[in-house]
């Protein structure tokens, strides 16, 4: 039995998330029904590393599958770059080890949020700005100014490895709502702030959950102060609102690699979307990391991010 891995790209707005609905368009439906018809199975499993959500985008989600099918892995290649829809892109066909599994073996993944938020902005050039197509799909419009330094402050208390439950989903049924976080930044590049994370597993709707408690601080509701009194808390009414899934991305899974540092992918997608580094605000935030040895993964967990 041979065990595979992609590595696929995605624009989530075409998706109805990550994980087979019936009658629904997913990624992972997507990308099996292409796996069937090349290996000409009738059916088969695949994993991947991140259970994204409706609207979520993924810049290196890794599935993972088993075949006795002995095609070539370049043969594979050409007909997944051939026959996949235009918004999922292949990035590598790779073989693993026996026994491993995309999600389960992950040691830490890095997600990005990205708020709009034009210097001056209002309601409606906020609006305005995010009528665009081209933009639209990708970001979280705000018409109140974020104070990314308050922001920032603010992420510093998350990093560490502690209980989250008050910013777990109450969709979310496990036991165990602890992880640990490796490192945040939060920073303004022109018109977008970019909140950036990196943690060992994330609970149903944590990011997102993240993200909005992040907004409370960035638009003065509430101090940086208070946010790690309302995570200790751990009551979820104590925290902001699910930010929405636009602004969401999923830049990177880390396996054997050391996972305490970011990605310049998030960085590069900031420059794709009209925000050059170059524009970046004298009050830019820096960037909190701890040095913890990531958590062992957790068999058998059930996790959906985003």
């Amino acid at each position: 039995m041979r065990n595979l891995e992609l590595r696929i790209a995605y624009n989530g707005a075409g998706f109805h998330g990550w994980q087979i609905q019936p009658r629904a368009r997913t990624v992972q439906g997507e990308v099996a029904a292409v796996l069937k018809r090349i290996l000409k199975l009738a059916k088969i499993k695949t994993v991947g590393c991140s259970r994204t959500d409706a609207g979520v985008h993924a810049h290196d989600q890794r599935v993972s599958f088993q075949i006795e099918h002995p095609i070539p892995l370049e043969g594979l290649q050409r007909a997944l770059e051939r026959l996949l829809p235009p918004d999922i892109q292949l990035l590598e066909v790779c073989e693993r080890p026996p026994g491993f599994q995309a999600r389960h073996h992950a040691r830490a993944k890095h997600y990005g949020y990205f708020f709009l938020n034009p210097p001056g902005t209002t309601a409606f050039n906020a609006w305005q700005n995010l009528a665009s197509p081209f933009i639209a799909p990708y970001v979280t419009a705000c018409a109140e100014p974020l104070d990314v330094e308050a922001m920032a402050r603010a992420a510093e208390q998350l990093v560490g490895t502690r209980c989250f439950k008050a910013l777990q989903s109450c969709k979310d049924h496990r036991p165990n709502s602890e992880t640990t976080i490796f490192a945040t930044r939060v920073r303004r590049h022109g018109s977008l702030v970019t909140f950036d994370v990196l943690g060992h597993h994330f609970l149903y709707l944590m990011v997102r959950n993240m993200a909005g408690s992040l907004k409370r601080v960035g638009t003065g509701e509430w101090a940086a102060e208070d946010f790690g009194e309302r995570l200790n808390r751990g009551n979820r009414v104590d925290m902001g609102e699910t930010a929405p899934a636009t602004g969401l991305h999923l830049f990177e899974v880390y396996y054997e690699e050391d996972p305490l540092g970011f990605s310049p992918k998030s960085e590069a997608f900031q420059t794709f979307l009209g925000a050059p580094i170059g524009a970046e605000s004298k009050a830019r935030a820096g960037e909190k990391r701890v040095t913890a040895s990531p958590a062992p993964p957790l068999p058998g967990r059930s996790e959906q991010d985003g």
